[in-house]
């Protein structure tokens, strides 16, 4: 995966380095940040900024082969999508219940005080969309 190396790749993610590895790829990438740690550290992915390291790179893989499935799916497994939702569910839930036992008066410097509100419903006030099949006017 090669990425010019420049402030717009800086802090770039690439999806393809987890969707390569779930595929059983091998993934040689540009020393990109979120490849690097944790892909590159782990061993998941080799390493490469200039042409030269890059063919070293790819002829290593093909000599010696690359990281064992079981680790990487193991890896991967732990940071599936569903994984990623649960926990930052458990974090919004947790901050919710928080907000809710809070009973204390907020003090502004001022000297005003106000409560802290009741939280809203999760769909409160949200935007609603509806989505149909076809084209606008079939399947009304």
């Amino acid at each position: 995966m090669p990425f010019a190396r420049n402030e717009a790749t800086r802090f770039i993610s690439p999806t393809k380095t987890p969707e390569y590895l779930a595929a059983g790829l091998p993934v040689v990438s540009t020393s990109i940040r979120d490849v690097v740690e944790p892909y590159g550290r782990l061993g998941f992915a080799a390493i490469a900024d200039s042409v030269e390291e890059t063919l070293v790179a790819i002829s290593q893989v093909v000599a010696e082969g690359w990281a064992p499935a079981g680790a990487v799916d193991q890896f991967l497994g732990a940071r599936s999508w569903d994984a990623t939702w649960t926990a930052m569910d458990a974090l919004l839930e947790s901050r919710l219940d928080q907000l809710r036992a809070d009973e204390r008066p907020v003090i502004r410097p001022q000297g005003g005080v106000r409560r802290i509100p009741e939280p809203r419903t999760p769909l409160e006030g949200a935007a609603t969309m509806t989505l149909s099949r076809g084209r606008s006017g079939e399947n009304d």
